[in-house]
């Protein structure tokens, strides 16, 4: 495992309510939280991203992801997306 990533952070992931992204059911399947929901979470996983975190293309785009357990995480704005580490899409 990451040695940045404990016990304590995937506990407070694991039960965070994540909401699957019905817009994107059929193009892009993910989930999210939007920052209001759990802000330090949020942050937390926001900063691993933009420190640590590695950039692949959506649909031509560039996002910085990075991955826990078998989820990688981006975030556009307020909200903080999720979707199986193998999902890649565009």
């Amino acid at each position: 495992m990451d040695e940045k990533i404990n016990n304590d952070l995937l506990t407070r992931i694991e039960n965070q309510e994540w909401k699957f992204a019905k817009t994107y059911a059929k193009t892009a399947p993910h989930e999210y939280i939007v920052d209001q929901w759990n802000i330090d979470l949020f942050k937390e996983i926001c900063h691993l991203i933009d420190n640590d975190g590695y950039e692949e293309m959506f649909y031509g785009k560039p996002f910085r992801y990075y991955n826990i357990g078998e989820y990688k995480y981006w975030s556009c704005g307020n909200i903080l997306n999720r979707c199986d580490v193998g999902n890649k899409y565009g």
